[in-house]
């Protein structure tokens, strides 16, 4: 019976993933000692999704889940057949070299669920999402040579937040549920400084598009009850945690 999660993401458009957790990379911790210079046609919240080291643990909860992670800035009702919140953090600080770079990320979407019976114990998932994310970086460089000193600080302080809608899809039967999730990207913009005043350049300052990217939610877990379904997990991240919690009623 668990195939048929198969079969109802294929209606839907989406490619079912495991426990809803992207695979970080390490691209924002690689280049932390660069100048930070988000792109905007690749979005900043894929690329900042770093970890210096793989999880240690996950965790996961049954009924009474926490329906948010502290400190997300936002919140919702839930739909007529539940909600889901997927949250994430983190802030990454290197020095070295006459470099310093702090760069700290967050992210909450809030979805509102609506469920469709497609087939016995199969269902999808639809509704609005509302999401917002930010990414500030803060850079500087203090070097001398012959010539003198040269100092350079260069910032970002991005805002992307909107309304999206979501599809997914919903197994639930043999004492096992599934769900999965996508939530598109929202648009937004980056106030940049660049700032080589110090080193006799310009200063440079202006506002660029900035966009968060497309994300995943999803769970699993044991049913507990006939029509009640509710869960969260979390994962530690460099300098914070990636949390996703769920609350569902089945439809009768």
């Amino acid at each position: 019976m668990r195939t048929l999660i198969l079969g109802l993401l294929l209606m839907v458009g989406v490619s079912l993933s495991g426990c809803g957790n992207e695979a970080p990379t390490d691209e924002a911790t690689e280049t932390a000692s660069l100048p930070p210079c988000p792109n905007p046609e690749e979005p900043a919240s894929e690329q900042a999704e770093p970890s210096s080291s793989p999880p240690t643990c996950l965790r996961v909860t049954g009924a009474g889940g926490p329906q948010g992670a502290a400190g997300s800035g936002t919140t919702g009702g839930g739909g007529p057949d539940g909600s889901i919140t997927r949250t994430w953090s983190e802030s990454v600080t290197q020095t070295g070299s006459g470099t310093s770079s702090v760069i700290t990320q967050r992210y909450a979407a809030v979805v509102s669920v609506s469920l469709t019976k497609v087939e016995e114990g199969a269902w999808t998932i639809s509704g609005p999402a509302s999401v917002s994310s930010t990414y500030t970086s803060d850079w500087r460089s203090n070097q001398t040579s012959t010539l003198g000193p040269c100092n350079v600080h260069y910032t970002d302080n991005a805002t992307a937040m909107g309304s999206v809608e979501v599809e997914g899809g919903l197994e639930a039967s043999d004492g096992f549920y599934q769900f999965h999730v996508n939530i598109p990207g929202v648009d937004g913009s980056n106030d940049t400084v660049r700032d080589d005043s110090g080193c006799n350049g310009p200063n440079n300052r202006e506002t660029t598009p900035w966009a968060a990217a497309p994300i995943t939610a999803a769970g699993s877990g044991d049913l507990t009850g006939p029509r009640t379904i509710s869960g969260s997990s979390s994962v530690p991240r460099t300098g914070g945690e990636e949390t996703v919690s769920w609350r569902f009623t089945l439809p009768e």
